[in-house]
């Protein structure tokens, strides 16, 4: 009888230490997956609440007066915008889209982990390619403009963050 209470106490043992680990790995899949779910859906209401083109541009056309520019550092400048123009275009569409995918999948319990994790994986390679891009301008900008302009840059884009900031709280009720 000693060895059968022995035997089944262990067994309860490790049975019950198997369902106290499983269940902690599904909370914390299940946290893991609350977390992306509500970073692509700050992103995706960020996003969306961005500046529109021709806003964008008028702030920019501002700054830019504002940096008192050669016609030499105009041209550089512009003909740098142009370039990238319709690539940043293009990405955004794409970063877009894979937001949208990733949004889908979470949504879809025919979808495994694995395939989520791919997915989110690639949204990653495609944010930080976007962060490269943005570093790039920066530095070209940098080398374009005069150590006073470039510092007046700064300041006048970060003033503007701030404003949108703002603006991005107040929009959604959050008054700072």
């Amino acid at each position: 009888m000693k060895i059968l209470r022995a035997k089944t106490g262990t067994f309860k043992k490790h049975f019950l230490s198997n369902i106290v680990e499983g269940v902690i790995e599904m909370r914390n899949k299940l946290i893991a997956i609350a977390i992306v779910t509500a970073v692509l859906f700050s992103q995706a209401a960020f996003a969306e609440q961005g500046p529109k083109d021709a806003d964008f541009e008028k702030h920019h056309d501002k700054i830019m007066k504002q940096l008192n520019l050669t016609p030499e550092q105009e041209k550089q400048l512009k003909d740098y915008r142009e370039q990238e123009k319709a690539e940043i275009k293009k990405e955004f569409g794409e970063l877009k889209a894979k937001r949208e995918e990733l949004r889908s999948q979470l949504n879809n319990p025919q979808v495994s982990e694995n395939t989520i994790r791919q997915t989110a994986g690639q949204l990653e390679a495609m944010q930080a390619k976007m962060m490269a891009r943005r570093i790039d301008s920066i530095l070209y900008m940098r080398k374009v403009l005069t150590p006073e302009q470039f510092t007046k840059f700064q300041e006048l884009t970060k003033e503007k963050r701030g404003e949108f900031m703002r603006k991005c709280w107040k929009n959604r009720g959050l008054n700072k």
